[in-house]
């Protein structure tokens, strides 16, 4: 688990660190929760912003698309969705796809349908095609969820333009803190 700097999070009466608002940043099919913790200094959120980060690790689990072939992973890609009630300020997509094909199940319970969905995708991604992706927006938006979308000429991976627009975004969608 990975704070954004103890030194920068302010301290209850006794001391415990407060925040007020965590991302949960989960790492890609096979990675592990160190390979986003780079970019948390890149996004230069105000340091008076009582934000944690988590970067958990996804199980080892035999997962059916690579041939039952033992990893980290969330899920075996087979069910997914949005169906319980949450209060969410965001969600975080990049460089992700949902197969929504048949056999695959797709759930928005509709307390998540206004759910803001930063979507960045790489126009040069050799792992998640391009179209795999938007096919997925496509789907988002049909369904009712705001999805702010961008494109970067980037294969699988992060785009400094794209720390510049998950900052702009993480700040629209926190509540205000002070």
């Amino acid at each position: 688990m990975y704070n954004r700097g103890e030194r920068y999070l302010p301290r209850n009466m006794a001391g415990a660190l407060v925040s007020s608002a965590s991302v949960i940043w989960l790492h890609g099919l096979g990675a592990d929760g160190h390979d986003f913790e780079p970019i948390v200094p890149e996004l230069r959120l105000p340091a008076s912003l009582p934000l944690r980060f988590v970067f958990p690790h996804a199980p080892l689990r035999p997962v059916t698309l690579n041939n039952g072939y033992v990893m980290r992973a969330w899920f075996d890609i087979v069910k997914i969705g949005l169906n319980q009630p949450r209060d969410r300020a965001g969600i975080m997509a990049m460089s992700t796809y949902l197969p929504l094909v048949e056999g695959f199940e797709f759930q928005l319970n509709p307390a998540n349908a206004a759910t803001p969905i930063f979507y960045g995708h790489g126009t040069q991604d050799p792992v998640v095609p391009l179209q795999l992706a938007e096919h997925t927006r496509n789907e988002l938006i049909a369904r009712g969820c705001p999805v702010t979308w961008h494109t970067y000429p980037m294969p699988h991976a992060v785009h400094p333009e794209e720390i510049l627009h998950i900052r702009a975004w993480l700040l629209s969608v926190l509540p205000v803190m002070g």
